[in-house]
C-alpha cells in the first residue's frame, strides 16, 4: 500500500510527495492555501472552484490530487479561509447537485489539473443553462402574475373563480398577487390556460377582459 497521500506543489506547478508535516508547513505558513486555487467561478448563488487538494482520497493510488467543487451557497470558510460545509447535502453527481434544494455540495477528484479544469467547464456550462433556465421561468412567472392581478382587478368574485379552477383557496389566490407565495408549476399552468380561456370567451362576446394574447407568458415546454 502507498502511504504518501499527501503533496505540495512546485514551481511549475508539479506534484511533490511528501509528509503530512512537511504539507501541512507548506499550507498554512508558505502560502500554499492560496497556491491552491487555480481557478473559482460565481454563477448566481453558485460557486464552482478548481483546486489543488493536497490530499489524496485514495490510498493505492493513482492518487486523485486536483478538486472540483460546486456549492451554494457558497461557504464563507473558517481557518485559512478553508471552506466549511457542515449541514450541506453532499451529492454524487452534477444532475443530482443541480436538482437538489440548497446548501448542497459536490466535491469530485480528478487525477490531472487538465481533466479537472475539462470537469470544471463542463460544470459553469450546465450551472448556467440552469439558472438562464430559472430566469425564464422566473421571468414568465413576474409575466402572469401581472396579467392574473389586472384580470382579478376587473370584477368582484374573479380570484374565487382562479381558486376554484386551480383547486386551492382565494386567500393563496390573493396571497399570489401580492408576492407572499409562490405558485407551483402545475397551478401555473392551471392559470394561464384559465386566462386564455378567459380571453377566448370574452373574444367570442365582444366583452373586454383587460387581456391580450401575446401577453400570458406561455408556460409549456419549460420543465417546472
Amino acid at each position: 500500500m502507498n502511504e504518501v497521500t499527501h503533496a505540495v506543489l512546485g514551481p511549475e506547478r508539479e506534484i511533490v510527495p511528501c509528509t503530512y508535516s512537511r504539507y501541512n508547513t507548506w499550507f498554512c505558513r508558505r502560502g500554499g492555501w492560496r497556491l491552491s486555487r487555480i481557478r473559482t467561478d460565481l454563477i448566481a448563488e453558485w460557486k464552482l472552484e478548481t483546486q489543488f487538494a493536497g490530499q489524496s482520497p485514495t490510498l493505492d493510488g493513482p492518487h486523485l490530487w486536483w478538486l472540483v467543487r460546486l456549492s451554494n451557497p457558497p461557504s464563507k470558510g473558517g481557518f485559512l479561509f478553508l471552506p466549511r460545509y457542515w449541514g450541506y447535502r453532499r451529492c454524487e453527481t452534477l444532475r443530482e447537485t443541480l436538482g437538489t434544494l440548497p446548501p448542497v455540495v459536490l466535491e469530485a477528484y480528478f487525477l490531472t489539473l487538465k481533466l479537472a479544469l475539462n470537469f470544471h467547464r463542463l460544470v459553469q456550462k450546465e450551472v448556467r443553462a440552469k439558472e438562464k433556465l430559472v430566469g425564464t421561468i422566473r421571468e414568465k412567472a413576474q409575466e402572469l402574475l401581472a396579467q392574473l392581478a389586472f384580470w382579478c382587478e376587473q370584477e368582484w368574485g374573479r380570484q374565487s373563480l382562479v381558486a376554484r379552477t386551480v383547486g386551492t383557496s382565494p386567500q393563496m389566490v390573493n396571497d399570489w398577487i401580492n408576492g407572499r407565495k409562490k405558485m407551483t408549476g402545475e397551478q401555473a399552468l392551471r392559470v394561464e390556460e384559465l386566462l386564455k380561456k378567459q380571453l377566448r370567451t370574452g373574444r367570442r362576446h365582444r366583452q373586454h377582459v383587460g387581456l391580450r394574447e401575446n401577453k400570458i407568458p406561455d408556460f409549456k415546454g419549460i420543465h417546472l
